[in-house]
């Protein structure tokens, strides 16, 4: 956990400054700051951000040199995206959402974060000036936020639907990482498998190493194809709880 503490409190201690010595700035909630990274940024540090779901936007080079220590099969997922998608060296942009680590007794980690991630083309960079927050996030409060940001996550993944109008770049299960892009046409069969992979992966009662009773239930209240013995729901649709179809 003292990796994520410290990633957390230096989110949160941003100033403006950081912009121009890191290349970086920071989205700041109630509780809780994500990091913005743009060209120039230190990959190392980028990288570890990403490990623990702290990441907001991403603006890389055209070299991508920012996320050189991702994965290949994400790296691939980038590059391809540029070639298709990107005209006379246009910029591209990583726009996350990711659970959070959850972390045993000893403070090991005993869940990893997933993450959403959608790519497309940056036609300007955002940014607003990073301000220093209050810390106030103890052990206890860390456990608790992890909590809810995977059931914030969960909502996020299954309000997709077979009507919205995406294309996967890429699904690396053991990373827990789709990457997706807004498309002309509605998901195909083949990228609907993908994503339907990507939600199974959350369909586990002990989902962050145990089992969790308002996991449970936000699991239950998105898919039809959640079952856990620990609630007895009356089942009223058999498509997920979204406006469109179910991913399948």
């Amino acid at each position: 956990m003292k990796d994520f503490e410290y990633c957390y409190r230096y989110a949160r201690s941003a100033t403006e400054e950081k912009f121009v010595e890191e290349k970086l700035s920071t989205i700041d909630g109630k509780n809780l700051s994500h990091y913005n990274f743009y060209k120039n940024a230190n990959s190392l540090q980028v990288y570890e951000a990403f490990q623990l779901g702290l990441v907001k936007t991403i603006y890389p080079s055209q070299n991508l040199q920012e996320i050189k220590l991702f994965s290949k099969s994400f790296t691939k997922a980038i590059e391809t995206f540029r070639i298709r998608c990107c005209k006379n060296d246009q910029d591209s942009f990583l726009k996350f959402n990711s659970s959070i680590p959850y972390w045993n007794d000893k403070d090991a980690i005993k869940y990893h974060p997933h993450h959403l991630v959608q790519i497309g083309i940056c036609k300007q960079e955002t940014y607003l000036p990073s301000k220093a927050m209050e810390e106030k996030l103890e052990r206890a409060d860390i456990l608790k936020l992890a909590k809810s940001r995977i059931r914030i996550f969960i909502n996020k993944v299954f309000s997709f639907s077979a009507d919205d109008k995406i294309f996967v770049n890429g699904y690396d299960a053991n990373e827990k990482t789709l990457i997706y892009n807004k498309y002309n046409k509605e998901i195909s069969p083949a990228d609907g498998q993908l994503f339907l992979a990507f939600q199974n992966s959350l369909l586990k009662p002990d989902l962050i190493g145990e089992h969790v009773a308002d996991i449970c239930k936000t699991l239950h209240k998105s898919t039809s194809r959640y079952n856990c013995q620990c609630i007895t729901i009356k089942v009223v649709s058999t498509t997920d709880n979204n406006n469109g179809k179910a991913i399948i």
